[in-house]
């Protein structure tokens, strides 16, 4: 074998590693990473409330005063899921998420809930921290129980809801599509990271009132702002 041979044989060795080792390099980073979360979040109009307390009337004239101590928000108020993570580059990153999410109340027991599924752009900005900007769609949206306050209803169906009819009413929500800001922080030498996040959505529900004073069912459209920020912690594997 001459020495030119040998040289081309050098570089060919030598360019045949690199092309094995990129490869590798984009196999394992094609490869993506899954995980679980756990959140909690705030925010969103007040759909009903609970903790219902009633005080002693002052007077065998006066009503007895009512109150209530808890708050149904349509941006409350705890989520659980999974997602999976596709690495594009070493500094884009793709997430794609789906969960359960929902706020209730009792007394009267009233829920919240929908199901999300999240499509979430990543830039890796250093190995800890990454910033995100997505979209978030929610689906199967549903209350249950005796909806006792929504926040239009007192402009929208107060002529036709009143305390003692709002138990016959039944909300029926449509799908909704919003927008998710995102910034995570991975813990170093723990697979686990904190993400804080603010969603901007709004729900769109047919209140279907029935009254026993009517004669007929009646139906009014309301929209209620689902807008929240959140803390979730993921598990990462």
């Amino acid at each position: 074998m001459n020495k030119g041979t040998k040289v081309l044989a050098l570089a060919s060795l030598i360019v045949t590693n690199t092309a094995c080792a990129q490869s590798i390099e984009n196999q394992l980073r094609s490869t993506p990473t899954y995980s679980l979360f756990a959140g909690m979040t705030n925010g969103g109009d007040i759909i009903a409330r609970g903790g219902k307390k009633v005080s002693e009337a002052t007077s065998p004239e006066a009503e007895p005063d009512v109150s209530y101590s808890e708050k149904l928000k349509a941006g409350g108020f705890f989520a659980v899921g999974g997602g999976v993570n596709f690495a594009l580059s070493d500094q884009i990153n793709i997430q794609l998420n789906t969960s359960y999410h929902w706020d209730q109340v009792n007394d009267p027991d009233i829920k919240f809930s929908r199901f999300e599924f999240e499509i979430i752009p990543y830039y890796q900005v250093n190995h800890q921290i990454r910033l995100g900007l997505g979209v978030t769609h929610h689906f199967n949206i549903k209350s249950t129980g005796k909806a006792l306050d929504f926040a239009e209803f007192n402009n929208k169906v107060s002529d036709i809801m009143i305390e003692n009819t709002s138990q016959d009413i039944k909300t029926d929500f449509s799908n909704a599509t919003g927008l998710i800001a995102s910034v995570g922080y991975q813990f170093e030498g723990f697979n686990s990271l904190v993400e804080l996040r603010a969603v901007k959505i709004n729900y769109d529900a047919n209140m279907n009132v029935m009254n026993q004073s009517l004669s007929e069912p009646s139906s009014q459209r309301v929209k209620a702002k689902g807008d929240h920020i959140g803390v979730y912690f993921h598990w990462l594997f």
